[in-house]
């Protein structure tokens, strides 16, 4: 269902499968996932109202109903999306993922190693590593309101939202360089001494300065982070990364892929303005703008970006939209720590969902073998790939 639209029919049978038993069994996934149930108490009677908003869409007998996802799509919270995103999240992955897998729960069990492996893989989490200037590793959890580390100048501390707090707290010249790295299967926010916030994705990593004393405030990363950056006329806040590409902006809010096994890094505004240089050329960006530094080198602008899609991730989802498998596998393999191997010719199909990043790693891979002509099996902490 590329077009994103969706039929009489396919609309009767999803509210068919709505009021079917088969249905309570994905009824708390599902709700989590559209976020019309804030507590497990509320899903029956929150289900309930989804299919009645459903039903209360005008559905002409022969014509379909087009769910423009991105006319709804906010970068906030999940729960706040609209029914008609719900809708097209129920009926537009790809061939009704949903509804395949209420007819066919079985099917994850015949994914080989499933079983035995279901307590070894496990989503990410919020996890990372501080490591300090002098090298000392300080482990992050999800802990609250809690000093990590007192220096001289400089404070850092998770704040009540679970956030690592980078304070200045002297007007001395000295600072120490601090990094936060985030593993595979983690995430991670860190608000740095300027009250800019960085956002890491998993196999991630951001260097910086416990104060910005010089006249830009400079940060090195690794692999993906999502900036929303504190606006200063005075002090461009530069971002760099290791293939030569740099980001320099006043305030704004973009996110970058750096991550070295991807084909090239990706820099993409939401809002205000950034530039964007390699050793080759410089692009100036406006919003739903992205610079895309291929490994040639080549600096290029693409315009009217998708950034839903962008920062998916963010937002606690994986968004594919005619995506390759190798590109979905390499998501899946950062975020629940997994090594991918294939098996024979690669899968060409192209994959177009949006799924929980809670979901269990057997239900990502049944939804993706239902709907391509794929199949995986587990060994130990391997996915292999194949037709």
């Amino acid at each position: 269902m590329q077009d994103k639209s969706i039929s009489k029919n396919e609309l009767d049978e999803l509210l068919q499968w709505l009021d079917n038993e088969e249905a309570a069994e994905y009824m708390p996934d599902i709700c989590i996932l559209l976020g019309v149930a804030e507590k497990e108490a509320d899903y029956s009677s929150q289900w309930q109202k989804l299919s009645d908003k459903i039903q209360e869409e005008d559905v002409g007998a022969d014509h379909s109903v087009i769910l423009p996802l991105r006319k709804y799509y906010r970068i906030m919270p999940l729960g706040r999306w609209t029914v008609a995103a719900a809708v097209l999240v129920l009926c537009s992955v790809v061939s009704v993922v949903m509804l395949k897998i209420s007819k066919h729960p079985e099917s994850i069990a015949k994914i080989p190693g499933a079983a035995k492996n279901k307590d070894a893989i496990v989503p990410g989490n919020k996890k990372a590593i501080l490591i300090t200037g002098n090298g000392n590793e300080i482990t992050l959890d999800s802990s609250l309101d809690k000093i990590v580390l007192q220096g001289k100048n400089f404070s850092i501390q998770i704040n009540k939202n679970g956030q690592l707090v980078n304070k200045s707290t002297g007007s001395g010249k000295e600072v120490q360089i601090n990094t936060v790295v985030t593993p595979p299967g983690g995430q991670y926010e860190v608000i740095l001494p300027d009250g800019t916030a960085a956002t890491l994705n998993a196999a991630s990593s951001i260097r910086y300065p416990s104060a910005f004393l010089a006249d830009k405030r400079d940060v090195k990363i690794t692999g993906e982070v999502y900036f929303e950056v504190t606006r200063n006329s005075r002090k461009p806040f530069v971002v760099s990364m290791e293939k030569n590409m740099q980001i320099e902006v006043l305030g704004t809010s973009f996110n970058v892929n750096a991550y070295s096994d991807e084909p090239s890094v990706k820099a993409t505004l939401l809002e205000g303005a950034v530039s964007v240089t390699s050793d080759k050329s410089r692009q100036l960006l406006k919003p739903r703008d992205q610079a895309l530094l291929t490994g040639n080198g080549n600096l290029l602008l693409l315009t009217n970006v998708d950034v839903g899609c962008v920062v998916a991730w963010k937002n606690g989802v994986f968004e594919f939209n005619g995506t390759d498998i190798k590109t979905v596998m390499r998501e899946i393999s950062r975020w629940y720590n997994v090594d991918i191997a294939y098996e024979g010719k690669v899968p060409t199909d192209l994959f177009s969902a949006i799924i929980n990043r809670q979901n269990s790693i057997e239900q990502v891979l049944t939804m993706l073998q239902n709907t391509l002509r794929v199949h995986f099996s587990i060994k130990n902490r391997t996915i292999y790939v194949s037709n």
